[in-house]
């Protein structure tokens, strides 16, 4: 009588606590879903090449297309001003137009930046009498793609981000048209050129830039409530099967 009185409270006991392990699972649980509630996880690109210019010019180069044969210069440096941080920038110094030119670290087989963007930031604190033209140049694979942006920079800092795909905006410089699949993913997997426009007036002008980022596209993640989900159904499953364990005779 004593060991059946012994083993019952040993029992409720072994119970007790295993009631007390799914209890605190589900507290558990339920504070870590109120977190994901208000913390959600979103798709993130992936940056694949960048230009910050907090340590220099980073290799970009002025391209001044004045004569048959293109001048190149070395755009002036600044350590502060930036946004933040250093950038470059130069002023209109022939009476052709002019372009910054990407580094070599910017070209090649940029394939992966399909469905990404090229994004920058650019400013023109000193304007002349500004016109319409392209602002940026892809070329490669045997076509030239250019892009018009909306508006022209401000005399501060004004960012800019382009989709490189199809739907994009491009238009092929020999057809004037938007570019297919193939003649995009043709540019984006032997990138020869990529440019960003300088010359916007016919009097000077001076043109900063800043935070020139090659991306690919945002790659998807799982849905934090279902990954959670796994981890409290566990959870809650091990105190279950301790319950059924300790209640056993």
């Amino acid at each position: 009588m004593k060991t059946t009185r012994s083993t019952a409270k040993n029992s409720n006991k072994f119970i007790g606590s295993a009631c007390t392990m799914v209890s605190k699972a589900f507290a558990i649980g339920a504070s870590i879903l109120a977190f994901a509630a208000v913390s959600p996880f979103k798709a993130q690109a992936a940056t694949l090449v960048s230009s910050t210019f907090d340590n220099g010019t980073d290799g970009w180069v002025i391209e001044d297309f004045t004569s048959a044969t293109s001048l190149i210069y070395t755009p002036t440096y600044f350590s502060t001003g930036g946004n933040p941080g250093g950038y470059i920038q130069d002023t209109d110094r022939t009476t052709g137009g002019w372009v910054f030119k990407a580094p070599t670290k910017f070209l090649g087989d940029m394939s992966a930046a399909y469905n990404g963007t090229l994004s920058f930031d650019s400013k023109m604190p000193v304007k002349g009498i500004e016109g319409n033209s392209e602002d940026v140049a892809l070329t490669g694979g045997g076509y030239s793609l250019l892009f018009n942006n909306p508006n022209n920079p401000g005399i501060n800092w004004t960012s800019y981000s382009i989709s490189l795909n199809e739907a994009g905006g491009w238009k092929v410089e020999a057809t004037g048209l938007a570019p297919t699949q193939p003649q995009m993913l043709a540019v984006l997997s032997s990138l020869t050129n990529l440019w960003i426009r300088g010359e916007y007036s016919n009097g000077p002008e001076t043109v900063g830039l800043d935070n020139v980022v090659l991306s690919s596209a945002p790659q998807s993640v799982p849905e934090p409530s279902l990954t959670l989900g796994w981890l409290v159904s566990g959870a809650v499953g091990a105190s279950f099967r301790l319950l059924r364990k300790k209640a056993s005779p």
